[in-house]
């Protein structure tokens, strides 16, 4: 049980940092004039590590 909920919570954190990713990229990223092939890169950059 203690493991199952300690996983998702970790899972949960993620996806919450994606999101924020996510939302961030899309208002700053054409602000800062980032293509989306870049932004693409980034995140995919942000997934690995």
């Amino acid at each position: 049980m203690f493991y199952d909920s300690h996983v998702h919570k970790i899972i949960g954190t993620m996806q919450c940092k994606v999101a924020l990713v996510l939302a961030i990229t899309r208002i700053l990223g054409p602000m800062a004039g980032l293509s989306s092939e870049e932004l693409n890169g980034i995140l995919k950059g942000n997934q690995r590590s």
